[in-house]
């Protein structure tokens, strides 16, 4: 599947459509309140976000992304997201009046349907809830498969806790199947080496980024076994995938910006997953063949 954000502009100070079509903050969060949903690093900005629901966009992107995967050869969409926020559109940028607000993921459900419309059923389509927790939004939507990339910050499904353990990626797993009959594939990043390359040579912000400037590769055995845990549970962990990165094509995972994952990977890492996940698959064809024939 081909990865892209169902609703970011990289070029913020000249973005692609006119400011009615964008995404506003009700509170100050990407920025201050009535202004324009923008991530920034440092003082830069660097993405602005469009609302999913307005009909403009949704004939932008869907034509940008069946573009690409007409011509590259894509199944599918895997559609990201900067998370969840409460937001307006243009016309009521101004108001603080809660009724004239909505959250992104309102409109996660209908900007899929209208991506399948607009796009065709040929190809998949997902969206990253990030942390989960809105699948009752998403029950009409014709989303292809589920995908929830999941952080520490995240509560847990195990009620008075977040999301740190191995009990907890179980937990979520459950709750998806349990609520759309579907297997959940979990984006889980690996370390996150933290490396503030603002300072010259670089400056390691966490023990993986040490890690990462010693030239230590990445921990196989962690990594081993969140597969194991997530498959055992019946998900899927999005732990390869090939990058936007000259010095690791095929790399595991380890922060959300793909291009930039810093910890070498042996050679024998990646066989070890890549065969992992193609066991896992034909795992998964035997326990529906089996149950088409029961």
């Amino acid at each position: 599947m081909l990865y892209n954000m169902i609703s970011a502009d990289s070029n913020p100070k000249n973005p692609a459509l006119p400011l009615a079509a964008l995404a506003y903050n009700f509170y100050d969060s990407f920025g201050k309140k009535g202004e324009p949903m923008t991530y920034t690093i440092g003082d830069n900005p660097t993405q602005v976000y469009y609302n999913p629901a307005n009909p403009d966009w949704q004939k932008y992107i869907a034509g940008v992304m069946k573009s690409a995967m007409d011509r590259m050869g894509f199944d599918g969409w895997q559609g990201d997201t900067i998370g969840d926020n409460r937001v307006t559109d243009y016309e009521h940028r101004n108001s603080s009046d809660e009724a004239d607000s909505h959250m992104m993921s309102d409109s996660y459900a209908s900007f899929i349907n209208a991506m399948k419309d607009l796009i065709g059923e040929k190809y998949y389509i997902t969206i990253n809830d990030v942390n989960g927790g809105n699948d009752d939004k998403l029950a009409k939507a014709r989303q292809d498969v589920v995908y929830n990339e999941l952080w520490t910050n995240g509560g847990s499904v195990i009620p008075g806790r977040m999301q740190v353990a191995y009990g907890d990626l179980k937990a979520r797993i459950d709750m998806v199947r349990n609520k759309t009959g579907k297997s959940l594939i979990v984006g889980a990043y690996m370390e996150e080496p933290g490396i503030d390359y603002t300072v010259p040579g670089g400056k390691a912000t966490n023990g993986a980024g040490k890690d990462a400037l010693a030239g230590k590769p990445l921990q196989a055995d962690a990594t081993l076994l969140v597969d194991a845990t997530v498959a055992a549970a019946g998900g899927y962990h999005m732990s390869i995938a090939a990058l936007a990165n000259a010095n690791a094509a095929l790399n595991v995972l380890q922060s959300a910006y793909y291009p930039t994952q810093y910890l070498s990977v042996a050679k024998d890492t990646i066989r070890k997953l890549y065969n992992y996940q193609q066991f896992i698959t034909v795992s998964e064809i035997a326990e529906v063949t089996s149950e088409v024939l029961t």
